[in-house]
């Protein structure tokens, strides 16, 4: 009797950090748990943290190509070897490419490949959503739409919104892989601090408008009407610096067990971005209860 191999999924990433990496931390732990045999390609950013190979089911393999910078066409071709390295024949291989850069190049580094392996693209938020300036904005949607017919490849929407984006974008329809959030954070016991507790979390960048947030910490202070203000996160010296002299806590990167416990003492939820996919720190204080 023959016996199918088992699946061989090649994760890659050039931004393992934040919800991205939260999100293929628990995707990479479920895989392995039913039996996948998995790799992950990444590169680590500055808010990466050290440990990140603690952080990982210890059965998923784990190779750090270099940061990408701004040499992108050096690294999709360190990307291309360390891709094609993985493609050995009789294993049945996807290849699945997480975030805007890494869905570009990964698939332009797939190009000419005569058995190209079935390819999934999940942006977990599009770059062209960011309307700062209109010029990279049109680049960006531009550059979406290339990628999408370089290679036969199936978008992946962490949101029926975002879904909806990548449908209008490529030559087939997207699918929808909601994000997910660990079962613990639905046991987490709430237990509300004093004075009241505002929280948000995220990386600390101009997508999640750090600016807001202080904005609404100082008009507390100003108005002598007690809260605190707690950022679980970090990211940007300056934004962050903003934060701080409004007042607001900035917690820096913390584990999980840390997340749940800001989570079981906050009062309520707020969510800045200018822009998301869907968020999982929306999710994650959704499940906890909080407003």
């Amino acid at each position: 009797m023959l016996v199918s191999p088992a699946p061989h999924i090649v994760h890659v990433t050039e931004c393992l950090a934040s919800g991205t990496m939260n999100g293929l931390m628990q995707a990479t732990r479920e895989l392995a748990a039913a039996g996948a045999s998995q790799v992950l390609l990444y590169s680590r950013r500055p808010d990466t943290p050290a440990d990140v190979r603690s952080l990982f089911d210890r059965r998923v393999e784990m190779i750090e190509l270099p940061p990408l910078g701004r040499a992108y066409i050096g690294y999709a071709r360190a990307m291309r070897r360390a891709m094609l390295a993985e493609l050995d024949d009789g294993r049945d291989v996807t290849i699945h490419l997480h975030s805007s850069k890494a869905g570009f190049l990964g698939r332009l580094a797939l190009m000419g490949l005569r058995r190209p392996p079935r390819v999934y693209y999940s942006p977990h938020g599009l770059s062209f959503l960011n309307r700062r300036y209109l010029a990279p904005s049109v680049a960006f949607r531009a550059l979406e739409w290339v990628a999408a017919r370089a290679v036969a490849s199936t978008a992946v929407g962490c949101s029926h919104g975002e879904a909806a984006l990548l449908s209008g974008i490529g030559p087939a329809g997207a699918r929808v892989l909601e994000n997910a959030v660990d079962d613990s954070f639905f046991n987490i016991e709430p237990a509300p601090s004093t004075p009241p507790v505002v929280v948000t979390m995220g990386r600390v960048c101009y997508q999640k408008a750090p600016e807001r947030f202080a904005e609404m910490a100082a008009r507390f202070q100003i108005a002598d009407v007690p809260a605190r203000f707690v950022w679980i996160g970090t990211g940007d010296a300056a934004a962050e610096a903003r934060l701080r002299a409004a007042g607001v806590h900035v917690t820096g990167w913390v584990d999980q067990a840390q997340v749940q416990r800001l989570l079981g003492e906050a009062s309520i939820y707020v969510q800045t971005s200018r822009w998301e996919g869907m968020p999982l720190s929306v999710l994650q204080a959704l499940a906890a209860g909080l407003p």
